[in-house]
């Protein structure tokens, strides 16, 4: 008994256990089912291979590869059983490739997708600075002007050449500018020349926050710059006649309103614009209006089309339509000097003094510079009764532009009128 009970064993202790790696259940390998389960086998119960107490053993059938369900990604469960051929690897994307197809995309506006490749594109390098200035550029013109700044300077926060550190220096100096932040703007400007010193874009956008700012004398020499290297051409004599005809010099802006319509694109905001300043310079005020509301319908958040829009229907008197669009203008643009400038007098026009000066006081703010403002305020305090601090500010703008001469006899205006009030009620 002890010798077969020894035989068993070393049969058992023989058996050889299947190697690490393969298929531990050979393919006759059987599994039971119940004797119901063969009710309809021809085979008789006696002969049936594996036959144990009513139980009987069939093959194991293998499970086959589950299809994808259509019309969706396979689940985490079905990619499993997927073959490893069938799922092909992607190729590792090309950050230049994506970069290029955020630019494709910015050009046609579409600048949430182009924000899409431009973020896969720093997903791989996250240290590309060209890529950072370009995403700024997308923020930019999408309106989120902090993140754009934020961008532009982790950019320049890095050692790049002085033409990629000058486009950011642009692209950081129009954001500032859009936030109402003059100064950091101009010094972005500024500093962005003195890398690049012909760069004509920077000169153009120096102008026009000059123009907005209300300084037109720096604002006629960048705009003359910008032409000088052929930049932005319809754009830039377009803002240049513009503030000629603020300086009264309308002869000199209708030859800039014609270049500027010679120089762009049939149909664009600007050929419409060039177009509809010159009519206004020509006294066809309905005309103008006419083709400021065309651009407004088209391009709604065109700040100049309103203003200039506010400015006729102010010449004929339309004060609450004139409003309208101001308010409009300052939506866009907050500190839009010559738009305060402007709703200021639509407020003396409805002899509404106090708004009139609050527009005034924002606007010297703004820019303290601005003779024509302190004689703006001044004719509303004169208007108010208010001689003294007329006088004040009359005396003001004679000291910014002593070559002033409405101011120098409103001067003299004040001075008679509180005389006159003086000698009336003594004190």
């Amino acid at each position: 008994m002890r010798r077969a009970f020894f035989a068993v064993m070393v049969s058992l202790a023989a058996t050889p256990a299947p190697a690490q790696g393969n298929d531990p259940l050979p393919r006759d390998r059987t599994t039971y089912r119940s004797r119901d389960a063969y009710s309809e086998s021809p085979e008789r119960a006696h002969i049936q291979r594996g036959s144990v107490a009513g139980l009987r053993w069939a093959p194991l059938a293998r499970p086959a590869t589950p299809e994808p369900r259509k019309g969706a990604e396979p689940s985490a469960l079905e990619a499993a059983f997927i073959p490893g051929p069938a799922r092909a690897m992607e190729p590792k994307a090309d950050p230049a490739a994506l970069v290029a197809q955020g630019l494709a995309l910015y050009g046609e506006g579409k600048y949430d997708e182009a924000l899409v490749k431009y973020n896969q594109a720093l997903k791989i390098n996250g240290n590309d600075t060209t890529t950072l200035i370009h995403r700024a550029n997308a923020y930019l013109d999408k309106g989120d002007h902090d993140r754009a700044i934020a961008d532009c300077g982790q950019a320049l926060d890095s050692e790049v050449p002085p033409e990629t550190r000058a486009f950011a220096l642009l692209v950081r100096g129009r954001a500032y500018f859009n936030k109402a932040e003059h100064n950091a703007a101009m010094a972005d400007y500024m500093a962005a020349l003195k890398l690049k010193p012909d760069y004509g874009d920077v000169f153009f956008y120096r102008g026009i926050a000059h123009y907005y700012n209300g300084e037109l004398d720096p604002a006629l020499g960048a705009f003359s710059s910008s032409l000088s290297l052929a930049t932005r051409q319809g754009e830039a004599f377009m803002y240049r006649g513009a503030v000629h005809a603020l300086k009264e010099d309308h002869d000199a802006a209708l030859r800039d309103y014609e270049a500027a319509i010679a120089g762009a694109e049939k149909g664009t905001d600007t050929f419409i614009m060039a177009g509809a300043l010159r009519l206004a310079g020509a006294g066809s005020g309905d005309e103008a209006i006419g083709e400021y509301t065309k651009i407004i319908e088209r391009y709604p958040h065109y700040a100049l089309a309103y203003h200039y829009r506010a400015a006729e229907y102010l010449k004929k008197g339309e004060y609450q339509d004139a409003l309208a669009d101001y308010d409009a203008a300052l939506r866009i643009r907050p500190a839009y000097v010559l738009a305060l400038n402007d709703r200021g007098s639509a407020f003396r026009g409805l002899r509404e003094y106090d708004k009139a000066v609050a527009d005034y006081t924002e606007a010297a703010r703004l820019n303290p510079g601005a003779a024509r403002t302190f004689f703006n305020r001044g004719a509303a305090y004169f208007e108010k009764g208010e001689y003294q601090r007329a006088i004040a500010d009359f005396e003001t703008a004679l000291a910014l532009n002593p070559a002033y001469p409405e101011a120098e006899a409103n001067l003299q205006n004040a001075h008679d009128a509180k005389a006159t009030a003086d000698a009336a009620d003594p004190k």
